[in-house]
């Protein structure tokens, strides 16, 4: 309250002040230290005073004390910082949990089929075989370098020595224990054939696609 016994909230007249010297009311000189504190049934009188929230034009029809406000304002549904609890998206007078989650769901959707069409736009060149016709591909690989060029080397030549995927695979096992000790298991299937589970050692697997066969060839035991 100052000289003219105008009443100012506490908060406005101190950013007033910030910038003014005056009283806003009659423009009389005024400082800080010239504020008084209003009488204690002065400011019951204004606590009691009831108000609309601040969001009352977003749904929330809540009367509330002035004293009250503040805090009601913080956690009112309707505040757009809040979020509903259920659909995780902010509340108004028109929020609906189902559609809100639809229109998720619609999103997600949407996301997917970019993705997946993004991804059947990406195109594999398989790397061509130093020599010979037979395309070689390797998909994955934890060989040594030097073993893994042995295999590929030896399956290579099978691919023109053996007539079925059967001998390829029995061929293959043959030279690998041969001289690499036993314990080899190759498979050979025809490339984009459901997906198999294996245990192998660490460093002891290849699987490549060469001519019209996919081929899995692992150690399952350790190197020694």
């Amino acid at each position: 309250m100052g000289y003219d016994r105008a009443s100012y909230c506490n908060d406005c007249i101190q950013e007033w002040l910030k910038t003014n010297n005056t009283c806003p009311n009659d423009r009389a000189q005024l400082r800080d230290t010239d504020l008084i504190q209003q009488s204690r049934a002065f400011v019951n009188l204004l606590d009691n005073l009831r108000l609309n929230c601040d969001f009352n034009g977003k749904g929330c029809d809540t009367t509330v004390r002035l004293s009250d406000l503040g805090q009601h304002v913080k956690y009112c549904p309707y505040n757009p910082c809040n979020k509903c609890p259920d659909c995780e998206q902010p509340v108004d007078k028109h929020h609906n949990c189902v559609h809100n989650l639809r229109q998720q769901v619609l999103n997600l959707t949407v996301e997917v089929n970019r993705l997946r069409a993004s991804k059947s736009a990406i195109h594999v060149t398989p790397v061509m075989a130093p020599s010979g016709n037979s395309a070689l591909r390797i998909n994955s690989c934890e060989l040594p370098v030097d073993i893994q060029e042995v295999v590929i080397k030896i399956a290579k030549r099978l691919e023109q020595e053996c007539t079925s995927q059967r001998e390829l695979a029995v061929q293959l096992k043959q030279e690998l224990d041969k001289n690499y000790g036993t314990d080899w298991t190759c498979m050979i299937r025809e490339p984009g054939r459901a997906a198999i589970a294996f245990y192998c050692e660490r460093n002891s697997f290849i699987n490549f696609d060469l001519g019209p066969n996919n081929w899995i060839v692992f150690k399952n035991k350790e190197w020694k």
